[in-house]
């Protein structure tokens, strides 16, 4: 059984439902019926969009995922707005359906949001990380006073976090940006259910040390390809981040959650491995 209560806001939650969707994955036969108790979800940030859709559409791949929806009908309003039910699989939205009347929330009016959100998007081609780029410059045009330079740098992050995880995962990677006004931040999430940081990188940074892969990866140019530095991305990306003087930058990946620092990577908690790379970022702006 799959149970989550509360909320799933931060990369401590994310990394505490990997271990449960590690532990539902390993511990289950293939085509078995999975419980996914859901009645008690609270608060959803853009990190628990993208994990919960990436994650679902995973387990559904592999079993049978008998869902109980959120109580709170507030929290299905947000998954709505947020297309949650627009890309994930159609069976996942079915449960939904048989349980209460979605149509109120796809029929309702919706407000224009575009300058202060990217709804849930499944990046399948590098013209998908590009509107992300778009999006994320027009929202910060639109809610920020930052210089053009910073704006820039912003969407250069998402752009190569999209584009690193069409290259490295093999899989279409999950991302949303939320602007928040009442404290002025942009939460920025992309996750993928690919093979990892780790397993993509260990045989050419030659360890079998998970977090010494990690790490390298994140703090050096440590690329699968020979002779290549394609692997400088990651470097870019924490380097642009820290021009920022408020951010925060978070990891999930193999079995540890980690916070990105400007020179390290430093450990949250470890866990239990589940595929893919998950990538939090909040920035001030």
């Amino acid at each position: 059984m799959l149970n989550w209560e509360g909320n799933l806001e931060t990369i401590e939650h994310v990394h505490e439902w990997l271990n449960l969707c590690s532990h539902v994955y390993y511990g289950s036969d293939s085509d078995q019926t999975i419980r996914v108790d859901l009645s008690d979800l609270g608060k959803l940030s853009p990190a628990g969009c993208t994990v919960l859709s990436s994650t679902l559409d995973y387990l559904n791949l592999f079993f049978y995922l008998d869902i109980t929806i959120p109580k709170n009908r507030k929290i299905i309003s947000y998954m709505e707005r947020m297309n949650f039910f627009r890309v994930c699989s159609p069976e996942i939205k079915n449960k939904f359906e048989r349980q209460t009347n979605m149509d109120l929330f796809y029929n309702r009016h919706r407000n224009n949001k575009e300058n202060k959100l990217f709804e849930i998007t499944k990046c399948e081609n590098p013209d998908d990380v590009g509107t992300l780029h778009n999006s994320i410059t027009k929202i910060l045009k639109k809610t920020s006073k930052l210089p053009k330079d910073r704006i820039a740098d912003i969407a250069n992050i998402v752009s190569e976090l999209g584009n690193n995880a069409l290259e490295h995962a093999e899989c279409p990677p999950f991302s949303c940006i939320q602007y928040y006004d009442y404290n002025n931040v942009v939460k920025i999430a992309i996750c993928d259910t690919g093979k990892g940081i780790y397993n993509s990188l260990k045989k050419a940074v030659n360890s079998n040390k998970p977090d010494h892969v990690i790490r390298e990866a994140i703090l050096t140019t440590a690329s699968r390809h020979v002779n290549d530095n394609r692997g400088k991305g990651l470097v870019d990306v924490k380097s642009r981040a820290y021009n920022f003087s408020n951010v925060n930058f978070y990891l999930r990946s193999h079995n540890c959650a980690y916070t990105i620092e400007e020179d390290d990577l430093v450990v949250l908690a470890k866990g239990d491995y589940f595929f893919g790379t998950y990538f939090y970022l909040t920035i001030e702006v």
